[in-house]
């Protein structure tokens, strides 16, 4: 691991029991500044009274008390950039692995040729799809 100059601000992530753990110490009453100074970084450095307002706007608006934690959630489809594939072609993957399966060797250049809506992605697109399908 590379040594920082102490004068570098931390750039360690909150796991999510500590965004739980400060998100119910605000629930709690705290200020701030108490948890800042109680809660630590999980590399021992303490926490500043901006990523605690950070975790409260969080919990705020991805449901309060029901929030699991997680700074983004990977199922909501608001995040990341849009699937270039349709639902459709991702179910005609699928369906085609699992016909094939234990008969051919199911790669993306045989998806490629056997879906002609596949060659219009690319094929480290097809190659994701086919991971998700298994």
């Amino acid at each position: 691991m590379v040594a920082r100059p102490k004068e570098a601000p931390s750039r360690v992530h909150l796991s999510p029991y500590l965004r739980g753990v400060i998100y119910g110490l605000l629930l709690a009453g705290w200020t701030y500044q108490e948890i800042a100074d109680e809660v630590e970084k999980p590399d021992g450095e303490k926490l500043c009274q901006q990523s605690v307002a950070t975790v409260a706007s969080q919990a705020k608006s991805r449901g309060g008390l029901h929030w699991d934690g997680q700074s983004a959630s990977s199922t909501s489809p608001d995040v990341g950039r849009p699937r270039s594939t349709t639902e459709a072609l991702d179910k005609a993957i699928v369906k085609l692995v699992f016909k094939h399966r234990g008969r051919v060797v199911v790669t993306v250049q045989y998806i490629q040729k056997m879906v002609r809506a596949a060659r219009k992605v690319s094929a480290r697109t097809v190659s994701r799809r086919l991971g998700e399908a298994g």
